[in-house]
């Protein structure tokens, strides 16, 4: 963190709010609270906020380590034609 907002944010804030996002990204959609809830939460600090699940997108370490094993360049599709590679600008 930028050190002028370390000097201005109460960590319980910050902590606070990471947690909120996290609840709003778990893998499970209906586990995941409305928007109603999310401002509640925000808003009345007197709500004790539940554990976040794992996230959609989690990788472990033995799923990461899988994934570099894979040789993008020759994968192809169903119908046979070439995946378009993404290369970044």
């Amino acid at each position: 963190m930028k050190k002028k907002m370390v000097e201005t944010c109460c960590k319980d804030e910050v902590m606070r709010c990471i947690n909120i996002g996290l609840l709003c990204v778990q893998e499970n959609v209906d586990a995941r609270p409305s928007m109603a809830s999310v401002l509640n939460m925000l808003n009345n600090y007197s709500i004790n906020l539940s554990s976040p699940k794992r996230p959609p997108h989690y990788f472990s370490e033995r799923r990461s380590s899988y994934i570099s094993t894979i040789n993008y360049d020759v994968l192809r599709s169903e119908d046979e034609s070439l995946i378009t590679k993404i290369h970044p600008r």
